[in-house]
């Protein structure tokens, strides 16, 4: 029985003299799900050959699908923070405000023109 991290082969006999290969996924440690079998070798090695290379095949299509979907949420974070920055600031920058013109003061900072035009 090969093992990698989640993933194991398992091979049973049928009853019928032919054999099952199973790749296993383990959920917890007490609980596995298979992932993929193949039924009706006639001998174990040949069960065994297939499911090791059939587990090796799907070890590399989860990498790639790992890899490509934790690009896609680096991505997805980057957009996130810019956008929380931005409303950071804009947030920022109106509290300012307010507290400019409650105070009574002028401040070339800000620049109130964008609200004269937009009201």
């Amino acid at each position: 029985m090969a093992k990698s991290q989640k993933y194991s082969v398992n091979v049973v006999e049928q009853g019928d003299k032919t054999w099952i290969a199973k790749i296993e996924r383990q959920i917890t440690s007490k609980k596995k799900v298979v992932s993929k079998q193949q039924e009706g070798f006639s001998s174990e090695a040949e069960a065994t050959t297939w499911a090791e290379q059939e587990l090796a095949t799907f070890i590399s299509a989860q990498q790639t699908s790992n890899k490509r979907h934790g690009e896609q949420r680096s991505i997805r974070d980057e957009k996130a923070d810019i956008l929380a920055e931005k409303q950071e600031t804009a947030k920022f920058e109106r509290k300012e405000k307010a507290r400019a013109r409650a105070l009574g003061l002028d401040m070339p900072m800000f620049d109130d023109s964008d609200d004269a035009e937009q009201e």
